[in-house]
């Protein structure tokens, strides 16, 4: 699997700034310094299937405290990561380091590699506290072998020492590696808090404390310079099974506190698509040759070989049935997309040669274990008396797309000493008699050309022959030319979004507390708003396994997510809208009929709407997005707008009543 290089910043940024806590102990009043900083991700959000991508998860301590004092400075650095769908995505447990000593180091100070450990059974809090998830934890470890090391302000400032000091950064580069079925994944990142909860503080001995991960070493101000071990105060745990949600730790008596919240995290989207120009590998060859011969005569035969596929082919070989294996060169050993390579071989007549001396030149390549192969034929008559012959060349594109006419040229050439008749041109793809004429002159040409309109459907590469025939009494004269064509490869659209349930009511998406909805039933429409796209673009895309239109569960086991993913797509411009179907007993609070989306099937798009929200959105004077939050619908709720109209009438009749009495009396 190949690395992708990082390109952008995809994922949002939370920030902890708790810096200073109070503390009171032995009734003196001091101030204990901590660590704080933040968390952010570098990478792309797009994968092709089969892909893996580096993804840097960067950490500053942002502590306000001074550089040289050990105070606030990060011991036991552990990160971590939950994938919320390691159906789709995995990540690669080896992972390397870097420790900055600022944000605009050219070099790191201090490198290294780690092995997480993997929970695959693990509850991620924010996401569910039934369903698991695989959550990966990288700890560097000690930084030195000495305790005295890393808790004197002398010794701890050693270049590769495993501390991040503040104002210090750290890099952690993992792999995330697409597990070949399309579909999204959400990985979360965040620091890891330790386990342990002393019955005691302060702490001050470090072997008590296991697992020993995001701890500092911080020390008293005042006259009482003692030093103690601490949790780093923006460290969080996604589950303690003891409280029943994800915890953190208050720092002044280290207990664990319930939480569904991160100080310091973030988190990156990973959707998968299938492989858009898969590999065409394709080779061409032609031969050309006298038409007449005599015995004892060298003719000179021209080979041109052509790489027709979009990859580049080895050991490229060309064989030929009379002349042999063509030595190197010029049969060359390697042909780049789209080179081609020309040469000559001659060959002497000899009595024994049959008369027409035909032969067949083969042309072969590799790409990987793959082997493609082509053959040309070429004839010659070896005789002094009458000579009839008839030659055809033909010529197309070398790439096309989808739905896309091509031209092809033929060219058809008495190539003989004698008057043909009944000429005829037939072709393996457009078909027989696509030309005739009654004579064809001794040297005369005739050119042509003939349309064709690519359909999905169509071999790649498009390989053609044509076959010109005519007659000199009852001897019947051929002559074959081929044409291949690559198809490019077609398009891919993904239309993705999310429904979830807006428990606030604020139209604002919160992942980690508003569960996604994935009993919606939603399908993509034409822009008529009413017909099926796959009816109403009839033959234009296809669904890949295992998507469907409609989606009724959501998508690929991530609650609340709806894509759809269209392969196959021809050339041109689409409008889409999506239609939601709401399950029985709930409304929706914002129009259920999504669009227009506009996509463009073309090198420029755009070929992804990934960003669609499903949810709840702004009343105005905002745009409504789409979608919108679902709520359980109660009698109360159904009956509300009907005991409102009672109201208003009993309150009418009682005003009518009131004046009758005032005009009797």
């Amino acid at each position: 699997m190949r690395v992708v290089s990082l390109r952008r910043l995809v994922s949002g940024l939370v920030i902890a700034s708790l810096s200073f806590f109070l503390l009171g102990s032995l009734g003196v009043p001091s101030v204990l310094a901590a660590p704080s900083g933040q968390i952010q991700v570098e990478a792309d959000n797009v994968l092709q299937l089969g892909d893996s991508q580096q993804v840097v998860v960067t950490f500053q301590n942002t502590a306000g405290a001074d550089i040289t004092d050990v105070a606030s400075t990060i011991q036991y650095i552990a990160l971590a990561a939950a994938d919320l769908n390691p159906s789709r995505t995995i990540v690669a447990l080896d992972a390397s380091w870097e420790i900055y000593v600022s944000e605009t180091a050219p070099t790191p100070r201090a490198t290294g590699s780690t092995t997480a450990t993997l929970d695959s059974s693990a509850i991620y809090s924010p996401y569910s506290t039934t369903e698991t998830v695989y959550l990966y934890t990288w700890a560097l470890g000690a930084p030195s072998g000495a305790l005295s090391q890393y808790t004197s302000s002398s010794e701890q400032f050693t270049s590769d020492l495993k501390i991040l000091r503040p104002g210090e950064v750290i890099k952690l580069a993992i792999t995330a590696e697409c597990q070949g079925v399309v579909g999204d994944s959400r990985l979360w990142f965040f620091f890891r808090a330790t386990e342990y909860e002393p019955s005691q503080v302060l702490v001050s001995n470090l072997g008590d404390i296991n697992p020993k991960w995001n701890l500092y070493y911080s020390k008293r101000p005042g006259p009482d310079q003692t030093k103690y071990w601490w949790p780093l105060h923006n460290s969080y745990d996604p589950y303690d099974s003891d409280i029943g949600t994800g915890h953190n730790f208050d720092q002044l008596s280290w207990v664990r506190g319930e939480t569904a919240h991160a100080f310091a995290k973030s988190n990156k989207l990973v959707h998968q698509k299938p492989v858009e120009n898969p590999a065409q590998p394709c080779i061409n060859i032609t031969k050309d040759g006298p038409v007449q011969a005599v015995v004892d005569e060298t003719i000179t035969y021209e080979f041109t070989v052509t790489n027709c596929g979009n990859v580049a082919l080895t050991n490229v070989t060309v064989t030929d049935d009379v002349l042999g294996t063509i030595p190197s060169p010029p049969s060359p050993s390697t042909l780049a997309v789209g080179e081609s390579v020309t040469f000559t071989v001659q060959h002497t007549v000899t009595g024994t040669d049959p008369d027409p001396l035909e032969n067949t030149a083969t042309a072969s390549g590799w790409h990987d274990d793959q082997e493609v192969t082509e053959e040309a034929s070429h004839s010659v008559d070896i005789t002094e008396a009458a000579n009839a012959c008839i030659n055809i060349t033909k010529d197309g594109p070398a790439e096309v797309l989808i739905g896309e006419t091509i031209t092809y040229e033929f060219t058809v050439t008495n190539c003989g000493n004698v008057a043909l008749t009944d000429v005829t041109v037939d072709d393996t793809l457009l078909g027989d008699s696509i030309w005739s004429a009654s004579t064809l002159s001794v040297g005369e040409s005739v050119t042509f050309t003939r349309p064709y309109t690519v359909a999905a459907t169509d071999p790649n590469p498009l390989v053609n022959t044509a076959t010109a025939s005519g007659w000199y009494g009852d001897q019947e004269e051929t002559s074959q030319a081929s044409d291949s064509v690559i198809i490019d490869p077609p398009f891919s659209f993904h239309i993705c979004g999310i429904k979830f349930l807006d428990a606030d009511g604020d139209g604002e998406y919160d992942v980690e507390v508003e569960p996604g909805i994935d009993e919606v039933t939603v399908t993509l429409l034409g822009p008529d708003k009413e017909t099926p796209a796959e009816i109403y673009y009839a033959g234009k895309f296809i669904y890949p396994p295992p998507e469907a239109n409609p989606l009724e569960t959501g998508e690929n086991e991530l609650r609340g997510s709806y894509c759809f993913n269209l392969e196959n797509v021809i050339p041109g411009t689409y409008t889409f809208y999506v239609r939601e179907e709401l399950p029985s007993g709930t409304i929706a609070t914002t129009p259920t009929l999504i669009g227009p989306i506009t996509l463009v099937a073309s090198d420029t798009g755009p070929r992804e709407s990934l960003n669609n929200h499903f949810g709840n959105v702004k009343p105005a004077p905002f745009t409504p997005a789409v979608g919108g939050a679902v709520h359980p619908v109660n009698k109360s709720v159904l009956l509300a707008p009907w005991l409102a109209l009672a109201i208003v009438l009993m309150a009418g009749t009682i005003v009518v009543w009131k004046k009758r009495r005032m005009a009797q009396h």
